[in-house]
């Protein structure tokens, strides 16, 4: 019955060209092929919770969220290229959330208000660009027009 109700959203959503999906944990976005439809990149930690993935079908654009325990968050840091904040938000799109989301870090697209603060893991991982913030939540975007890996 899950099952179901995450393809009719995605099905519903295809014809606008936004996609969203939500998982429990990157195992379960895995078990349902969101890492080999190259919407979850391969760094995201099996162990992350609340998976958000949103992915524009006509930009190529996807946006992914996320909790992380610490468990989670040294997996992350381990699979990740560390950067600063310029190079982490080169070539990011704002999303095109038209759904409940929660707020997106202004780095990865947003509206920077100020410098970013010094504290948080700015990381890329080829195409992909991320922050990761001591609290747990991740965000995480594909540069618009490359390919989803």
């Amino acid at each position: 019955m899950k099952r179901a109700a995450v393809l009719a959203l995605v099905l519903f959503a295809c014809a606008y060209g936004v996609q969203q999906e939500h998982y429990r944990t990157g195992a379960e976005a895995r078990a349902f092929g969101a890492g080999q439809r190259g919407l979850l990149p391969a760094f995201v930690p099996d162990t992350a919770t609340n998976i958000h993935m949103v992915n524009d079908t006509r930009s190529g654009g996807v946006w992914v969220w996320c909790d992380l325990d610490t468990r989670a968050q040294s997996e992350l840091r381990a699979a990740v290229q560390k950067v600063g904040w310029g190079q982490a938000a080169a070539n990011t799109t704002k999303p095109p959330f038209t759904l409940a989301s929660p707020e997106w870090n202004p780095i990865l697209g947003g509206r920077l208000m100020s410098t970013p603060p010094a504290g948080p893991l700015y990381f890329v991982s080829g195409a992909w660009h991320g922050v990761a913030d001591a609290g747990g939540r991740c965000w995480i975007t594909l540069t618009v027009g490359t390919k989803h890996a």
